[in-house]
């Protein structure tokens, strides 16, 4: 029974909630969905904002994931909101980043001016 209850309770880690100050972080990624417009299926980007302390989303309807559009999504987060947190979480999106020929990830420039 031993090993069984170590099982359990190494799987109950994989479940405990990241916990987050108000204010303090955000994630931020794309999501897809299929949509069918005048019976013809279209691709739908979704901007996703998720507030780390209330788990409170965003969620935005996008045609591209390209630059403009991330910018956007996010002002109108923001203005959803009230305003930002202090950090944002990306899971490394082309828009934000990108690797170089070395590999070595490289900030968006027109993203970092943003951030900034």
């Amino acid at each position: 029974m031993a090993p069984l209850r170590e099982v359990a309770s190494a799987g109950e880690l994989c479940l405990r909630r990241f916990e987050t100050q108000p204010g303090e972080q955000s994630q931020i990624d794309w999501g897809q969905a299929l949509v069918y417009l005048a019976s013809r299926a279209v691709v739908l980007h979704l901007f996703v904002l998720t507030l780390g302390f209330s788990r409170r989303g965003f969620y935005y309807a996008c045609a591209n994931e390209r630059m403009s559009q991330f910018l956007e999504a996010h002002e109108r987060a923001f203005e959803h909101f009230g305003g930002h947190t202090r950090e944002h979480l990306y899971d490394r999106p082309r828009t934000v980043c990108y690797a170089d020929e070395t590999g070595k990830r490289i900030w968006n420039p027109t993203f970092q001016a943003f951030a900034q």
